[in-house]
């Protein structure tokens, strides 16, 4: 059988998951029998990082394939060399479930960085992509676009073609620097989605994963998709055709989905839930990304107040990061208008009527007491916004 391993990576910014996502949906569409995707972090569920055919694995696979790589490296490591981490062991049973599971084409997001990251131990890939580079993780990667893109670049591997967006320039010639020593075939950037004629018939390029951005990812993985057809042959219908998209891969853009990037979900009152309440959810975490979602929520929550009459029911703000981030940074984008609706009443231009900033874990391990104690990050926080909005903490939010 075909074993074959997409590399995409870049800093946790708007891109790689995207990217690998649209790759593999493409892909499938346009007849791959079996589909592998290997991403990072989950949200809800750990078998969301190990994906047949789109989907995550089932328990009962999991739990297989988990004790028959437990056993086999319990069985070889030693007192000097233990049990792989968390993130290597995860990484091992991915490629160890791909191999078992015979797929056609899989589709590796690194995790973190590229050059010492656990997933770059494939010696010749099909085809690399990088998406956007940004700061993140700058104290294991670097403190400068440049070191950050050389570090990224370590998936490149001789006479394998690679694929960027468009960078920075100072990112732009690290990567170029790092093409020619690692002798890649070629590298190139790819462009906008939005730049491919369309078929007969069609009018625009739908996505499946709202927001402006994700016009670059979508190009990103065209170019990655299309070189992946022309070296490999399973027979598939073409991505482009005489410089236009194809209906499959229209299709494939279209019906991807990918949970915590630009997500709307309405709540069912069936399900317990409460009438007219819509959900905005993005995993937004850098101030690249921060921007990339501000911009979408207000330019999702326009077209629903054009598609419907004017409510006057509010926006709440529901916010957490992590202790290693800067809030100021994080909160900017909140508090701008990005030429989306923000006359709406609202504490500021993104229309926020209330804030609520929580902690990222869903229990507690006691009922006791008021526990405020244990949200002195999140208590902090409010306190940062409240100064950023110029009110007295404790005002309204």
């Amino acid at each position: 059988f075909f074993f074959f391993f997409f590399f995409f990576f870049c800093s946790k910014l708007q891109g790689k998951g995207s990217t690998s996502a649209f790759c593999e949906s493409i892909l499938r569409h346009a007849g791959c029998k079996k589909t592998g995707l290997f991403t990072s972090p989950h949200l809800v569920n750990i078998n969301e990082r190990i994906r047949l055919d789109g989907k995550s694995i089932s328990d009962e696979k999991f739990c297989e394939y988990f004790w028959q790589v437990w056993n086999r490296l319990e069985e070889t490591c030693t007192p000097e060399q233990g049990m792989p981490a968390y993130f290597r062991f995860i990484t091992l049973m991915g490629y160890y479930v791909f191999i078992k599971e015979e797929v056609d084409v899989a589709v590796v997001e690194v995790g973190l960085g590229g050059r010492i990251d656990s997933t770059n131990v494939v010696n010749r890939p099909v085809v690399c992509g990088i998406a956007s580079l940004g700061f993140d993780h700058t104290d294991l990667l670097g403190d400068t676009l440049a070191k950050i893109a050389r570090e990224k670049a370590g998936i490149f591997k001789k006479g394998v073609p690679a694929f960027t967006v468009g960078q920075e320039e100072e990112a732009m010639e690290s990567l170029r620097d790092c093409a020619s020593e690692r002798g890649v075939e070629f590298l190139k950037q790819s462009g906008s989605v939005g730049d491919y004629c369309l078929p007969e018939g069609s009018d625009q390029v739908r996505l499946g994963i709202p927001g402006d951005h994700q016009a670059a990812n979508a190009g990103l993985a065209v170019s990655l998709c299309q070189t992946f057809q022309e070296r490999v042959d399973l027979k598939l219908s073409p991505v482009v055709s005489q410089g236009a998209l194809t209906l499959d891969c229209l299709k494939g853009l279209e019906l991807c989905r990918w949970p915590g990037r630009g997500q709307i979900e309405k709540d069912n009152p069936g399900d317990g839930g409460a009438e007219n309440i819509t959900f905005y959810l993005d995993g937004a975490h850098t101030p690249e990304s921060m921007l990339c979602c501000s911009k979408w929520y207000q330019g999702a929550t326009k077209l629903a107040l054009e598609a419907s009459s004017p409510s006057s029911g509010e926006r709440w703000l529901m916010f957490n990061c992590m202790r290693d981030r800067d809030p100021n940074v994080l909160f900017e984008p909140l508090q701008t208008n990005h030429g989306g609706d923000g006359a709406t009443g609202g504490a500021h231009t993104m229309g926020f009527d209330r804030s609520f900033f929580v902690p990222f874990v869903s229990s507690t391990t006691s009922l006791k007491g008021d526990n405020q104690s244990d949200h002195k990050w999140e208590n902090g926080l409010r306190g940062i916004w409240d100064k950023m909005l110029g009110r007295a903490a404790g005002g309204k939010g």
